[in-house]
């Protein structure tokens, strides 16, 4: 085992009644290339699930903490992250808070029980030519 799931969180959750195209599912990944602080073992990491099929579709966002537990090299982070235990782990959660949600809206849309192929990359650095955003107060 690479790397051990603690902190399991919802970010995201959203479902909305009405025809899909067709039973589907989609499972991405997106991960911090870099550890949460100097002396750290943890990474960030946040997954998207998608599921649409007859009477609607949801998609879930989860986050965790990846503890690592043996040195990884950063080229093999990806596909180490994508094949390990910790991202089904991540899946499964997502899934459990899916599936109810889905019935709730009357879809029968299928949820697979092991993950769909996973897309998988690092975060998107933040663009530096975006404007700052400051927080006035106002006293009245």
């Amino acid at each position: 085992m690479t790397f051990i799931p603690t902190n399991l969180e919802v970010i995201r959750l959203r479902a909305s009644q009405g025809e899909s195209s067709s039973d589907h599912a989609t499972w991405s990944i997106a991960f911090d290339p870099e550890f949460l602080g100097e002396d750290s073992e943890i990474r960030v990491v946040i997954g998207s699930l998608h599921v649409g099929g007859s009477g609607g579709w949801a998609d879930i966002s989860v986050g965790s903490f990846f503890l690592r537990t043996q040195d990884v090299p950063s080229e093999e982070l990806a596909a180490l992250i994508a094949a390990s235990d910790a991202a089904e782990t991540l899946y499964d959660f997502a899934r459990s808070h899916l599936h109810p949600l889905l019935a709730m809206i009357g879809s029968d849309a299928a949820v697979p029980r092991q993950s769909p192929d996973v897309t998988i990359a690092p975060f998107e650095p933040e663009d530096e030519d975006e404007e700052e955003t400051t927080l006035v107060s106002i006293d009245a």
